[in-house]
């Protein structure tokens, strides 16, 4: 899953396109982010990828240089300070993920506070909520109200494979997109506690 915290006033995004399946999902994703949206404006080509050791860095980074972006993989909180946006991936179970982001933490919040675009895929957009029934008692950033919890389902999870993703509303992020089928591997989502969020 993603989610994109578009800033003050603009709203926050959440969408089922995973990528763990190749560039060319990011790439559509990333496209319209980098080229048609006010975030993109801002970010500008440089495009700044969290490496807290909990992602799928790779796929990320290629997706980002083949849409005309400039990578930069960033390792330490001071790399973060002056960004215009910031990507962040993960692959991973909630606790380990904000064990990991512990130090990145604050300026995530800062960067967030201004209004800058972030960009959080599959972990990274879960670590972006309060919390998660994978890790009771761990907070996750914050940026979006609401909680991670496990698909509530009798079918067996995680929950894998092709299904249809549907494009419900406009957004910035999603111009040039329509419908179609993503892959997934998860066994939690999302439950935001605002209308808005998603």
């Amino acid at each position: 899953m993603m989610a994109l915290a578009l800033g003050p006033g603009m709203g926050t995004l959440t969408l089922g396109r995973l990528a763990h399946f190749g560039r060319k999902a990011i790439s559509l994703t990333f496209r319209p982010f980098l080229k048609n949206s006010s975030a993109g404006e801002r970010m500008g080509k440089k495009v700044m990828i969290l490496d807290y050791g909990m992602g799928n860095l790779r796929s990320v980074f290629n997706a980002v240089k083949e849409v005309g972006g400039e990578p930069l993989l960033v390792t330490s909180p001071d790399q973060l300070e002056g960004g215009k946006g910031l990507i962040i991936p993960g692959v991973g179970a909630f606790g380990k993920g904000m064990e990991r982001l512990a130090p990145f933490e604050g300026v995530i919040r800062e960067m967030a506070g201004e209004g800058l675009p972030l960009l959080g895929i599959c972990l990274g957009m879960q670590v972006m909520f309060e919390g998660s029934e994978e890790a009771e008692g761990k907070k996750g950033l914050g940026l979006l109200k609401g909680r991670v919890e496990k698909i509530p389902t009798k079918e067996r999870l995680p929950h894998m494979g092709w299904n249809y993703v549907e494009k419900i509303r406009d957004s910035p992020l999603l111009r040039g997109l329509e419908g179609g089928y993503a892959y997934f591997v998860h066994s939690y989502h999302p439950v935001p506690s605002e209308e808005e969020e998603v």
